[in-house]
């Protein structure tokens, strides 16, 4: 029997069943989890909801607390029961603040607790305000929290660039949506009582993936527009700030804006019309790699490479 002359060998069959377990252990997932981007890519992104424009309405659920008559184990559940739907109009007009939207939803803290949501804070959101998922894909959501009581009095302006970390989780129906860790402006200057003052502040977005989005249908899918949306925020630090400004935006009064974005596109599509073509491919040069042929193949796209 003649001997392959050497070069001419196939890829090893061991190297072939590694790349085909990468197939499916990684690039699946990979594919799946970039249809969002794909998605934005191909058909853009539209604004799905304001909040308090199109849809309004917050409660606090709890937060922790110091002390106080309404604090019991650290535990701040004295908050009102029923939702806060108070706008408040605030005509932000200086330096970066004139980005900031003009109507925010006010929430008043609970007299009987201190240093209210210090340390985390629950605050339950109207599900009406992120989309449905047998109708739209969820592409962003961006939040705002300023407070409204609380401020420095010293320039905003000296102080606007320092920045604090925090964790954010969205949960529906006790299903985790995702949870991360976002940085954010401290101050923000604006006029308050005729006054420049610098209110703290909280800011942040989520882009979402193709993995995060299928997660949320899930959990949204069977129990829309009537699901419990809770957003929870914690582990407050700061960096290069005076300690007498580790201050959240929520530990007293606060105001929240939000907005929610869709992609035209159905991610799910996205992945039954692409992904197969893709792993067709993949696994015809994986199949390919494994016979005599590879090294002709290999040679031509390698030249071509070369003229290119």
């Amino acid at each position: 029997m003649a001997r392959r002359k050497s070069g001419k060998q196939p890829l090893n069959v061991y190297f072939m069943s590694a790349l085909s377990i990468f197939a499916v252990a990684m690039l699946i997932p990979l594919l799946a989890g970039a249809t969002i981007g794909i998605a934005i890519g191909l058909s853009g992104q539209d604004g799905y909801k304001e909040f308090p424009d199109n849809v309004n309405g917050i409660r606090v659920i709890n937060s922790s607390g110091s002390s106080g008559t309404g604090v019991v184990n650290g535990v701040c559940t004295s908050w009102p029961t029923t939702t806060n739907t108070l706008i408040q109009s605030e005509n932000f007009t200086h330096g970066i603040s004139a980005n900031l939207p003009l109507n925010w939803t006010r929430h008043n803290d609970p007299s009987n607790c201190n240093d209210d949501g210090d340390e985390w804070i629950n605050i339950q959101v109207p599900m009406n305000l992120f989309p449905d998922p047998a109708n739209f894909t969820f592409s962003r959501f961006d939040w705002d929290i300023i407070s409204h009581s609380q401020y420095i009095t010293t320039n905003p302006t000296t102080n606007n660039k320092s920045r604090a970390n925090y964790n954010i989780t969205l949960n529906i129906n006790n299903t985790e949506i995702f949870d991360i860790n976002e940085g954010t402006n401290i101050f923000m200057p604006t006029y308050v009582n005729n006054a420049y003052r610098g209110r703290y502040f909280l800011n942040g977005s989520y882009e979402f993936d193709g993995m995060t989005e299928h997660t949320y249908r899930k959990a949204a899918g069977g129990c829309y527009p009537n699901c419990t949306a809770i957003i929870n925020i914690s582990g407050w630090t700061m960096a290069q700030t005076p300690a007498y400004y580790e201050h959240p935006p929520f530990q007293n009064e606060f105001m929240v804006n939000m907005a929610t974005y869709t992609t035209d596109i159905d991610t799910h599509s996205v992945i039954i019309n692409i992904l197969p073509y893709v792993l067709a491919l993949v696994n015809i040069l994986i199949a390919l790699g494994a016979t005599p042929y590879w090294n002709p193949v290999a040679k031509t796209m390698k030249g071509r490479m070369k003229v290119l």
